[in-house]
């Protein structure tokens, strides 16, 4: 039996489409021990409407995961045009397999401009410095994961290692990465976007990880809906703080918010997901 493929070390290698027509691409997302990741198809898809926006910036894209995501395998990406004004312009992508509709999005662009601008939100001062963490592969090795420590983010967690036991029923649970890119990404601002949508949904099943501890088994998390929205377009260059925090779930659906900080304390961006863990 043939090993799971582990994904490539290069963020900007893995996020390209190819252009098949008017408002059509093509995309075969990348393999990640087997599976496609929706943060892959959701990366890829902005790129798509990106490439129609005519020079403006991503600030909102909402997504809806309807199927299961293959990998490698040629997937279409239709881009249709909701509304262009001389300020903002939004898109729908339509991630297809065939014609099965596997995920939905919509993304809006701005112009970029001058106006309000302020931040409340800041890093806590005495917060734990990425250098001075383990790397991902040697948490992985002494947490017995080290198969699954590849890829094309380097993350180290702040906080408790593993195994921790499941969290309190009144509890939130918070978790916190140090992440950034194991390739630097070339100096491109579609793919440097498309890297931000990316990572607003990297590893989204940490959340239902953190919550049952233990008990947590990973094919038993899937999302559900995610929405990302960008503050700042700063480029990913060095460490980012990558803040999960989940408050409430129901029904076995689980919801979190996100937040992306430089590490300067810039409020890159904020997303939120809704996942439903089962069984």
């Amino acid at each position: 039996m043939s090993q799971p493929s582990s994904p490539r070390d290069s963020l900007g290698a893995i996020l390209s489409i190819e252009d098949t027509g008017a408002l059509e691409f093509s995309a075969r997302l990348e393999d990640f021990w087997g599976s496609a990741l929706g943060a892959d198809a959701i990366a890829r898809a902005a790129l798509a409407a990106w490439r129609t926006a005519e020079g403006r910036q991503l600030h909102a894209l909402h997504a809806c995961y309807l199927g299961p995501l293959p990998p490698g395998v040629p997937l279409r990406l239709r881009v249709e045009r909701l509304s262009d004004t001389r300020a903002l312009a939004r898109r729908r992508v339509q991630v297809l397999d065939d014609d099965r509709l596997l995920c939905s999005v919509t993304a809006g662009f701005v112009v970029p401009g001058e106006g309000l601008s302020y931040q409340g939100a800041s890093l806590e001062p005495d917060l734990p410095r990425p250098e001075d963490l383990p790397s991902t592969l040697e948490t992985a090795t002494a947490e017995g994961w080290a198969d699954y420590s590849f890829g094309p983010v380097e993350f180290r967690r702040i906080g408790a290692a593993w195994p921790w036991p499941p969290a309190a029923a009144h509890a939130s649970t918070t978790h916190r990465e140090w992440v950034r890119p194991r390739q630097p990404l070339p100096d491109d601002p579609g793919l440097r976007m498309a890297a931000l949508v990316f990572l607003s949904d990297f590893y989204s099943h940490w959340t239902a990880s953190d919550r049952l501890g233990t008990g947590f088994v990973p094919p038993r998390f899937q999302a559900l809906d995610h929405a990302v929205w960008i503050h700042r377009p700063e480029p990913w260059k060095g460490w980012w703080l990558l803040e999960a925090v989940s408050d409430v779930g129901s029904g076995g659906r689980m919801f979190t918010r996100r937040e992306l900080y430089s590490a300067a304390g810039s409020l890159i961006a904020s997303a939120s997901q809704e996942g439903l863990y089962s069984g």
